[in-house]
This record gives C-alpha cells, structure tokens and sequence, in this order.
C-alpha cells in the first residue's frame, strides 16, 4: 500500500462546491480526515516513531466519530454513511493520485477502529 500520496500533515480541505453540507457529507470529511490522519500515523511508525500530536489528532477524529455514532445508530444508517461518503471524500480530494483499494483500505481501518471502540465501550 503505497501511503506518500494521502500522507499529509493536514486533513482534506473541505469541499466549496455546496455552501451548506449535508449531514452525511459532514461524516463523511471526518472519516476521510481519520483516513489521512490514519496514514499519516502509518507513515509515522514507518520512518521509527508515531508523534503525539498524530497521535492524539487521529483519536480526536475518531471520538468524534464515535459521538455521532451514538446520536445516529438507531435511525441512520452510521456505517453506510461513513463508508460511502468517506470514500467518496477521499476519491473527491486524492483523485488519481491514490488508487481506489488504498482508499477502501484506510477508511475499512477506520471503521473497524470505531468497532472496536464501539465494542469496548458497550461491555
């Protein structure tokens, strides 16, 4: 998995063309930003060493995430969104500088990272 394209310090730029997101738009940049922070925490341990900074961006992503998913599980479709749309995103930002199974990939990692916080948080 070739991780140099996605690799950034910083998240997605969010989209201009739509003034006002929708809901599920929304998710899907904060999966997309977990997905770049994700990468950039693999980049990281490559070169020797995950930054604390990665590190506690990557978690924050992801408690957001997680917060939403308790708000909206019962009456939305959370995963669905989040795969879709994330991709999506990913695909919008990256075009053809990240093939479509790296992107699948870092947004399958995320969402198996929020199972296990899910699972974690129900026992």
């Amino acid at each position: 998995m070739d991780l140099n394209p996605i690799v950034t310090p910083h998240a997605p730029a969010p989209s201009t063309d739509d003034p006002t997101p929708t809901l599920e738009h929304s998710i899907g940049e904060l999966v997309a930003q977990a997905a770049v922070m994700l990468a950039a925490g693999l980049r990281e341990i490559q070169r020797g060493k995950l930054s604390s900074s990665t590190k506690a961006r990557g978690g924050d992503l992801i408690a957001g995430l997680f917060a939403l998913r308790q708000v909206m599980i019962g009456t939305w479709d959370f995963d669905g969104i989040c795969c879709q749309h994330g991709t999506a995103i990913l695909r919008e930002q990256y075009g053809s500088d990240v093939d479509a199974r790296t992107i699948e990939e870092l947004v399958g990692a995320v969402m198996e990272i929020l199972a296990k916080l899910t699972r974690a948080g129900l026992n």
